[in-house]
C-alpha cells in the first residue's frame, strides 16, 4: 500500500537543478559538502527505517541555501522492507541508474549513494579536487555489491576526506544568483 503526502511549497528551496544552471562550471567542492553531508543523513535516516528511495535525482534534491537545508522528494519510487525492483525509473535519467536497476534487479542502499553521489559529482563538476574524485568513483563502481551500503559510515569517511582537504568544517554562507529566497 502506497501512502501520499502532499507538502506546500517550501519557500526558499531549490532542487539541484537551479544550482546545476547557475554554475555551469561547477560548485565550489566546500560547498557541495554541506549538500552531501545532509543527503546522507537523509538517506541514512530512509535506510534505517528500511527504505531505499530509488530515484536521488537533482530534482528531487531540494536544497535551502542560506539554511542549508536540504529535503529529499519524490518518493513514489522507493521501496520498503528486504531489497526490491524499483516499481519504476524516470526514463530521462536511465543513464545515471546503476545496473541494478537497468536490470531490474533489486535495489540496496548502495542504489540510492550511487545516485546521490553522481548529483554530488554533477555539482562539483571538474573543480572536485583528486580526492573527492576518488571518493566518488568508490561509491559509483558498477558491481553493486562492491558499492558502500551505509550512509553513516560513508558520512564519516567523507567527513575525513573533506577534514584532510580543507581542515574543521566551518559555515559558509551560499546564495542561489538571481534569487530572492536563497
Amino acid at each position: 500500500m502506497r501512502q501520499v503526502n502532499v507538502l506546500k511549497r517550501l519557500d526558499g528551496f531549490h532542487p539541484l537543478t537551479d544550482l546545476l544552471a547557475s554554475w555551469p562550471d561547477g560548485l565550489d567542492p566546500r560547498d557541495v559538502a554541506w549538500i552531501w553531508r545532509r543527503l546522507l543523513v537523509a538517506l541514512g535516516y530512509a535506510h534505517r527505517a528500511g527504505i531505499r528511495h530509488g530515484a536521488v535525482l537533482p530534482e528531487h534534491v531540494l536544497v535551502h541555501p542560506a539554511e542549508h537545508g536540504l529535503v529529499l522528494v519524490d518518493w513514489c519510487y522507493s521501496v520498503a522492507g528486504a531489497p526490491a525492483r524499483l516499481p519504476a525509473l524516470v526514463e530521462r535519467h536511465r543513464r545515471r541508474y546503476p545496473p541494478e536497476v537497468r536490470m531490474r534487479d533489486p535495489a540496496t542502499e548502495a542504489t540510492d549513494i550511487h545516485l546521490a553521489t553522481l548529483c554530488m559529482a554533477d555539482l562539483m563538476a571538474e573543480r572536485a579536487p583528486r580526492e573527492l574524485r576518488a571518493f566518488v568513483a568508490g561509491c559509483t563502481l558498477l558491481p553493486e555489491p562492491r558499492r558502500p551500503h551505509d550512509a553513516w559510515k560513508l558520512l564519516a569517511e567523507l567527513d575525513d576526506v573533506l577534514e584532510n582537504l580543507y581542515g574543521p568544517r566551518t559555515f559558509r554562507p551560499m546564495h542561489l544568483p538571481g534569487s530572492t529566497h536563497s
